[in-house]
């Protein structure tokens, strides 16, 4: 019987979700929950923080937007790569309760899919990256949990209380980390 309640994370962790353990507390990457949108052989995995909301718009950001739907998403902490510059991520939810990604899309791209059903504009100011290992690593000493994403996920809010949210729906032993004290000795 093994005594780690964790399950191995897949292979590939590509279209999956990633949370924060309460280990990065005092991160960037603090109750984040990021989305796995790439992986490279050579470079790694790509992702963006989903629930880190800055208090900026598009428009303050790319002013060329100013008066058009798109120029009034809020603008979301993506992660510290490349964090003076704006990338969207699109997600959707398919038929069979599964999201489909597309980062880093021009802003025609995202401006289209402001229109389409079932889907998420998420404009970020940088993205989070690992390198070959990196991520791997970082799983073997518990500072991520995964799971999967579903169609539930386009229909939240993308803000703080998420983490504690898809935390909580893991298992029961990720329900009671999502539920403690940030700090225990405080309790």
């Amino acid at each position: 019987m093994s005594s780690n309640p964790l399950p191995a994370p897949p292979s590939n962790l590509t279209d999956h979700l990633i949370i924060a353990s309460p280990v990065l507390n005092s991160s960037i990457f603090e109750k984040a929950c990021i989305y796995i949108s790439d992986y490279d052989k050579k470079a790694g995995y790509e992702g963006f923080i989903l629930n880190h909301k800055t208090d900026q718009y598009v428009k303050d950001v790319y002013n060329k937007l100013s008066g058009k739907p798109l120029g009034e998403l809020p603008v979301y902490f993506g992660g510290p790569v490349e964090n003076d510059s704006l990338h969207f991520l699109i997600m959707q939810y398919t038929d069979a309760d599964s999201i489909t990604c597309e980062s880093h899309v021009n802003v025609a791209r995202a401006n289209y899919a402001l229109d389409e059903p079932n889907t998420i504009v998420l404009p970020c100011l940088g993205y989070s990256a690992w390198t070959v290992g990196q991520l791997e690593n970082e799983f073997e000493h518990h500072t991520w949990f995964f799971d999967k994403p579903t169609s539930n996920l386009t229909k939240r809010k993308l803000n703080r209380g998420l983490w504690k949210k898809l935390l909580s729906e893991i298992s029961p032993y990720h329900h009671l980390i999502a539920n403690a004290p940030t700090n225990p000795l405080s309790n």
